[in-house]
């Protein structure tokens, strides 16, 4: 009996286990979706932080044959590895192979921008191991490219590269003692890889502007554009900014539990990661270095300036008796004592209170070190054969190539160059600048310099061309029929034999702000590209205006312009790339219809895209542009192709152009380059 009920109670538990299942299964199915779902919502949060890169060898496009021209030397960081010493400037990474206490040593090798490395401005170097390496490498921020890394193993550069272009500008570097890297952006925030995967690094640092960053252990803290200090501790971070002397900062530098923080209008000293007190009030520190004792800066307007940090005289100064030069930045380099200051020339040693040469490198180039600054604005060519070059903030030099000399010109009014412009039947140069019209004879001597005392419409001139030109020329040199227009941004002027005068939104112009001019072959019409749009002119009066609303034009703001074939211009534009306009006029050039002038974008160039102020050219074979971070644009006239070119650029920003004798020059942010036409594409 008893085993036939204990058979029977079996039965019964398996059936009702059975029954269970079902019923287990149904309450424990929301659960496990519940739970996938939580898995993956986590799992997609985290990727959500996640910044897609690359990561991998270092491989240049072939250069297609530019060269650097007249290319000066300029410096702005140091660092020492394995015995070697590497010197970084905006063009160019130096390394020299340097035994002994004094650095010096004899140059090794040369790294080229855009010609070894990739065609974007060098910025700070790092010298740290990183998680899952093993041993230190040296790291290379880039103006564009992401972050350089080179392995004094191999002798070989591999590339960190953010996906997104916006991320690529790195201003900063930083390792924190856990072996991540961090990575400063121009705009978008503070970066950091662990040697496998890239993110923002906090919250707090997205969009900021990063100018400097200093880690002292996982301790970090981060100077800002315009925003004051970043400081982040045990997970927590504090926004600095109203504490501050001036929410700039240019340099950081630490010593045990102080911290000091480089603005324009002095140094703020924080201890225990607190605000204490300001050092040198009112003065521009650029670049610091602290040590127990002292604290050594390098100032806009006195050079270097050593501040003794007593406590009882928080205020006393004591500038070195080597001040002459400003100093970039300032490093100790490792097994060589002393204190190091990178300057645009070179390399120094701090020696008592003088500061004498370490290494003073040029930058080797096919032709002496000639210009005055690598910030090209605008090219032209001289009758004579002398290449002028226009820069951004450093006024004009003169170059004369077959003799490898310069001539610089500065004032208080050639110091912005926006546009050089010859005189066809003068065989003069017209010089448009921030600050006036600068009218230079045939030897290339300045003689005048128009203003709006002269009668301009304003004094900062944009673009000049000329007009109504004759072969008619009188004895003295000047025609009754040539007329000048000049751009500014309150409108055009005119200046011709009968006087001056100008014309602006209130007489019919689209907009006041004309960046642009192009005229027709005949000289009889002028197309004036504006912040708002396209006015098209004959003789001095407004025949229609064209924008986005009415004539398919993809945007508005227009920078550079060309006369074309047949008759049609082309426009170059602030955010649509290159456009055609077809302006009006019939193939035969006897009639012309206003209503029938309209834009039609051109293949592969008109895009997201900028084209600098006036970086257009026109050759007998091609059509040249250049854009803000796209490298340069080339047109074959023989196969109707445009073609992107950026390999052997020493930066993707393409500012200006001049061609003579089938040699192209192009002018960028970072230096001057030539190329033969022949070279270019078809």
């Amino acid at each position: 009996m008893a085993s036939a009920k204990a058979r029977r109670l079996f039965y019964f538990s398996v059936v009702a286990a059975l029954l269970l299942v079902p019923a287990a299964a149904f309450l424990l199915l929301p659960i496990l979706r519940a739970h996938r779902t939580l898995s993956q919502a986590s799992r997609d949060t985290a990727s959500a932080h996640l910044i897609p890169f690359r990561f991998g060898p270092l491989a240049p496009s072939p250069n297609p044959g530019f060269e650097p021209i007249a290319a000066p030397s300029s410096f702005t960081s140091a660092a020492a590895l394995d015995d070697r010493i590497f010197l970084a400037g905006p063009s160019a990474l130096l390394v020299f192979n340097a035994s002994g206490t004094n650095a010096s040593g004899t140059l090794e090798r040369t790294f080229h921008v855009g010609l070894d490395l990739p065609p974007s401005a060098l910025g700070p170097l790092l010298v740290a191991r990183l998680r899952n390496q093993a041993h230190p490498q040296l790291l290379v921020a880039t103006a564009g490219s992401g972050i350089l890394v080179f392995d004094p193993q191999t002798q070989s550069f591999e590339a960190l590269l953010p996906t997104a272009s916006g991320l690529r500008d790195i201003t900063a570097l930083a390792a924190l003692a856990s072996g991540e890297l961090l990575a400063g952006t121009r705009r978008s925030g503070l970066l950091v890889f662990d040697g496998k995967t890239l993110e923002l690094f906090r919250p707090e640092y997205a969009n900021a502007n990063i100018t400097t960053l200093l880690a002292e252990g996982n301790d970090l803290w981060a100077g800002t554009q315009d925003h004051g200090l970043f400081h982040t501790h045990a997970g927590i971070t504090e926004h600095i900014e109203t504490e501050l002397p001036d929410p700039h900062i240019e340099a950081l530098a630490a010593d045990a539990t102080r911290v000091f923080a480089a603005t324009p209008l002095g140094v703020a000293l924080f201890e225990d990661g607190r605000p204490s007190r300001t050092l040198a009030p009112n003065t521009f520190a650029h670049a610091l270095f602290a040590e127990p004792n002292t604290l050594t800066l390098s100032t806009l307007t006195s050079g270097v300036v050593s501040l003794p940090l007593d406590s009882s005289r928080p205020h006393a100064t004591t500038a070195s008796e080597d001040d002459a030069s400003p100093t970039e930045q300032f490093v100790s380099l490792p097994g060589r004592p002393g204190l190091y200051a990178v300057r645009h020339d070179g390399l120094y040693r701090r020696a008592g209170a003088r500061w004498v040469a370490a290494l003073q490198p040029a930058l080797p180039a096919p032709t002496p070190a000639a210009l005055t600054d690598n910030h090209i604005a605008a090219l032209n060519f001289s009758p004579d054969g002398r290449l002028w070059v226009g820069t951004f903030d450093r006024g004009l030099d003169i170059l004369d190539l077959a003799r490898n000399t310069a001539q610089h010109l500065e004032d208080d009014h050639l110091f912005c160059i926006n546009r050089i412009a010859l005189d066809p039947e003068r065989h003069t140069m017209a010089v448009a600048t921030a600050n006036g019209l600068v009218l230079f004879d045939a030897s290339g001597k300045p003689r005048q310099t128009l203003t709006r005392r002269d009668g301009l419409i304003s004094d900062h001139i944009t673009d000049v061309v000329y007009t109504n030109l004759s072969t008619n020329v009188s004895t003295n040199g000047a025609s009754g029929q040539a007329r000048m227009t000049i751009a500014t941004p309150a409108g055009l002027t005119f200046i011709d034999s009968t006087g001056v005068q100008s014309l602006y939104a209130f007489q019919g112009l689209v907009n006041n702000h004309v960046y642009a001019l192009a005229a027709s072959s005949d000289g009889n019409d002028l197309l004036a590209g504006t912040l708002g749009g396209v006015s098209l002119l004959t003789h001095q009066a407004v025949r229609r205006n064209l924008t986005v609303a009415n004539s398919g034009l993809r945007h508005n703001w227009i920078t550079a312009a060309l006369p074309f074939d047949n008759g049609t211009f082309l426009v170059g534009t602030y955010g649509a790339g290159i456009m055609r306009l077809d302006n009006g006029a019939s193939t035969a050039g006897t009639a012309r219809t206003a209503n029938t002038a309209r834009f039609t974008p051109l293949d592969l160039v008109t895009r997201d895209m900028v084209i600098n102020p006036n970086a257009m050219l026109a050759t007998s074979t091609h059509i040249l542009a250049g854009s803000l971070g796209q490298g340069l644009w080339s047109f074959s006239r023989a196969t109707q192709h445009w073609t992107q070119m950026t390999a052997g650029l020493p930066s993707l920003n393409v500012t200006a152009f001049a061609a003579r004798d089938g040699i192209l020059y192009v002018g960028t942010e970072n230096g001057l380059v030539r190329i033969p036409e022949s070279n270019l594409p078809q």
